[in-house]
């Protein structure tokens, strides 16, 4: 599968009803190839909280079709506000487009669950030597179906 990515431009004001039109402007962009939308937030001066509400739209269409929403180059004000408003959590943000290229971003969801229980088995031989020490050695994690073929 090849990695498609728009990038768009984001209006420098973005408010009620520039905010409404952008939201358009990317919900269209969902029905091509696109697997990946990287907001350019370089000009933007100002978002309003309909602006942050579309926003938040944005994310919700983008993450419903099963693509990814990325957003890159915000002003401190802009940044400050996202922190403020605990969106810095809710959206990526990254530096630049080359960000993008890292394998974890771009995950298939096969891809994270396996990742998801390599790093559970890790964190589950950590404990174990922890609380057990050296007396324990750990076995791989047995699934229920594992368990059903089993024969020990």
């Amino acid at each position: 599968m090849s990695v498609v990515i728009k990038v768009v431009h984001s209006p420098e004001i973005l408010d009620n009803p520039i905010a409404n039109q952008f939201q358009k402007e990317i919900e269209k962009t969902l029905d091509s190839e696109v697997n990946i939308i990287l907001l350019d937030f370089e000009n933007v001066k100002f978002i309003s909280s309909s602006g942050l509400m579309a926003l938040l739209s944005i994310l919700k269409s983008v993450q419903k079709s099963g693509r990814k929403l990325f957003i890159r180059s915000m002003s401190d004000p802009v940044r400050m506000l996202f922190e403020l408003t605990g969106l810095d959590q809710v959206f990526e943000i990254c530096l630049n487009e080359n960000e993008l290229t890292n394998p974890i971003l771009i995950k298939s969801e096969a891809e994270f669950k396996s990742s998801l229980v390599a790093e559970f088995e890790r964190e589950a031989d950590a404990i174990a030597e922890r609380v057990f020490g050296s007396r324990l050695q750990t076995s791989p994690i047995k699934t229920p179906a594992a368990l059903a073929v089993s024969s020990d």
